[in-house]
């Protein structure tokens, strides 16, 4: 008689048995760290699809202790808030959270070939404001950077908001590349006199004090 069980009989009779590795004892699921449970828990609240600790709690599939960890958190970072009771079901009524889409501000900008556009949405993606423009490219890039940054300074007095600017997603037409020194640019605007080299992104960035992403229009339209 065989003192040892075969591999398939392990597999039958153990329900732990799994080719996939092992958590070390102590170390938290991927879904509980810092990072990824906060952004499913934002999200969740984001959508509306759970606003109180018990429907998070549920949808997530996350732990008493982390939620409310996770949700103190977001309180501290201004990114939700606290809402009215909801009706009590046997026990305490439930605090509802909401997302506050206007703590923040996103900008758009798009360069065409002849014309450009800015825009201003909060962190929901609603657009609050659009503004479109004839653009001569031929006059160079930095009358043109600096055109747009006026008008996304302008846009967002316009809004009346202290809210912070959290970045700028910038499109271009044609494909995007990297230089060998990291700096991003759009082949198809080095046609136009002095474009070739220009720093435009950097420059962008720094006038409207604020990271940018760039795209090339493609891009962002799917």
């Amino acid at each position: 008689m065989s003192l040892g069980k075969t591999m398939d009989e392990r597999s039958a009779t153990d329900p732990v048995q799994s080719d996939q590795p092992r958590r070390a004892a102590g170390r938290p699921r991927a879904s509980e760290s810092a990072h990824g449970s906060l952004a499913t828990l934002l999200n969740l609240i984001r959508t509306e699809a759970a606003t109180t600790r018990q429907e998070l709690e549920n949808q997530s599939e996350l732990g008493r202790a982390v939620v409310t960890d996770r949700l103190a958190t977001l309180l501290r970072l201004g990114l939700i808030e606290e809402g009215e009771l909801g009706p009590a079901i046997g026990g305490r009524a439930p605090r509802h959270v909401r997302f506050r889409p206007r703590i923040g501000m996103i900008l758009a900008a798009v360069l065409d070939h002849s014309s450009l556009a800015v825009g201003v949405s909060d962190l929901s993606g609603r657009l609050l404001a659009e503004h479109h423009e004839a653009v001569e490219l031929a006059a160079g890039p930095e009358p043109v950077v600096q055109r747009l940054a006026t008008l996304l300074a302008w846009m967002l007095e316009e809004q009346g908001s202290e809210a912070s600017i959290w970045g700028i997603g910038l499109a271009v037409p044609g494909a995007v590349e990297k230089c060998d020194d990291q700096r991003l640019f759009a082949p198809a605007l080095n046609a136009f006199q002095n474009w070739d080299g220009f720093p435009f992104v950097e420059q962008l960035a720094t006038l409207v004090g604020a990271p940018v992403w760039v795209r090339s229009g493609v891009q962002t339209m799917t």
